[in-house]
């Protein structure tokens, strides 16, 4: 980060930092190989949902976990969007072009 201090640490310190992060890394992977076990087998229930919710907390970047919360939504509450229409972008997938406009060449 700008105007930062670099910390220097010791060989000791720098060790201990290293099983940290190893520690964290097997963590999360563990939990996301979970998350994707109970999608690949069709599980879409409340532990499932925990599940996505544990890895989510840890990387809010993951976009297919995103995708299976969403997918564990639906199943619990019933699908009120059916599945093709929810991975279709508003406008009718025309990049934007929503409403009445349309372009030259369409009308």
């Amino acid at each position: 980060m700008h105007n930062v201090k670099k910390k220097h640490l010791s060989a000791e310190q720098a060790a201990a930092k290293r099983l940290e992060n190893v520690q964290r890394a097997a963590s999360y992977s563990a939990l996301s190989r979970a998350a994707f076990a109970r999608r690949a087998a069709g599980l879409w229930d409340a532990a499932s949902l925990e599940a996505a919710a544990r890895v989510l907390e840890v990387n809010p970047d993951m976009a297919p976990i995103w995708n299976f919360r969403r997918e564990c939504l639906q199943s619990l509450h019933g699908a009120s969007v059916p599945p093709d229409a929810a991975a279709e972008p508003a406008g009718g997938g025309r990049g934007g072009w929503g409403g009445g406009a349309r372009r030259v060449s369409e009308q």
